[in-house]
């Protein structure tokens, strides 16, 4: 089935011609030519409005390539969706997407997951509620709602909402940094989390720069700290570099291996491994009758090719 804008194949096909509906069923494997959008199913429902459901561990791609603009090459930003149900509702200008159903998100600088993932183009914003967590680089993110806006090419701003936790792991000492405040507003530039402001009722605990006789970075001494009205704290390189409270503060300083290494504030959580995989994008099941079709995609499959069995609905290819 194809239109001027979407290409799919599937093992069933119903088309309501007076209603202008489509209705797709099983091992579904489509593409949105104009957004460079591929998308599998277990089945489909779509119409000439814009509407598209994907129903039954569905995944959505967007696909990483580069084009020309202006005679320079311009990398075009890879997601990856999966999810038992993704709705798309699109128009000329603008396009909504909502998955549920244990959705999880991937990129290749940012990783995701809530019990709703709800998604809008043009302006490149991201809710995530509830039960939502974040993952960049070492860092991990976990509140009840979170949203992901885009203020330029470079800089994403991300807020989070009640009781925000930030757990950053440093590989060199093999220790967590922790923090949590009522609320969040995260800074992002060129993909890279720089800027944690923590508002109200902020707890850090956090291991200073020391080193050892060999001028070795070591982690034998940390400071959990309070600050009433807040916190706001620069990263570089995934490391913590500043601190700076707004109120009054209050510290504990913790010394010894048996304590650090069991020490977790309230609402800790590292969870890496609940995290989306990368999913490679599935190679085509058969030969189409669209010649335009088979070129793009004959190209797409050189570079992917999805895991047997990877869709079976007996073998999940997310953690539980």
């Amino acid at each position: 089935w194809a239109d001027s804008t979407t290409y799919v194949e599937a093992d069933e096909a119903f088309v309501d011609q007076e209603k202008a509906q489509t209705q797709l069923k099983g091992s579904i494997y489509g593409e949105t030519l104009q957004k460079d959008q591929f998308f599998v199913a277990d089945s489909m429902f779509g119409d000439t409005l814009g509407t598209l459901q994907l129903l039954g561990r569905s995944t959505v791609w967007s696909f990483d390539a580069e084009e020309e603009q202006n005679g320079e090459p311009v990398t075009i930003d890879t997601m990856i969706l999966f999810a038992q149900r993704i709705d798309l509702n699109e128009t000329d200008t603008t396009q909504r997407l909502q998955a549920t159903g244990a959705p999880r998100l991937w990129s290749p600088d940012l990783r995701a997951l809530a019990d709703t993932i709800n998604g809008y183009d043009p302006d490149g914003t991201l809710y995530l509620y509830p039960n939502a967590k974040l993952w960049s680089d070492q860092a991990q993110l976990t509140a009840n709602r979170f949203t992901l806006r885009e203020q330029s090419d470079s800089i994403a701003i991300l807020t989070g909402l009640p009781r925000t936790f930030i757990t950053l792991e440093d590989t060199v000492i093999q220790r967590f940094q922790q923090v949590v405040g009522d609320s969040l507003v995260a800074t992002f530039i060129s993909n890279e989390l720089r800027g944690l402001s923590l508002h109200r009722n902020t707890e850090i605990f956090f291991f200073p720069e020391q080193e050892n006789e060999q001028g070795e970075p070591q982690g034998n001494q940390a400071i959990k700290m309070q600050s009433a009205l807040g916190a706001d704290l620069v990263l570089q390189n995934n490391e913590l570099t500043g601190i700076t409270a707004r109120s009054a503060v209050q510290g504990e300083i913790y010394e010894g291996d048996e304590v650090l290494n069991g020490f977790r504030l309230e609402g800790y959580d590292w969870s890496p491994e609940q995290a989306l995989p990368f999913l490679p994008l599935p190679k085509k099941r058969f030969d189409s009758l669209y010649p335009m079709f088979d070129q793009r995609r004959t190209q797409n499959d050189s570079l992917f090719v999805i895991p047997v069995g990877a869709f079976d609905s007996s073998t999940p290819p997310l953690n539980p």
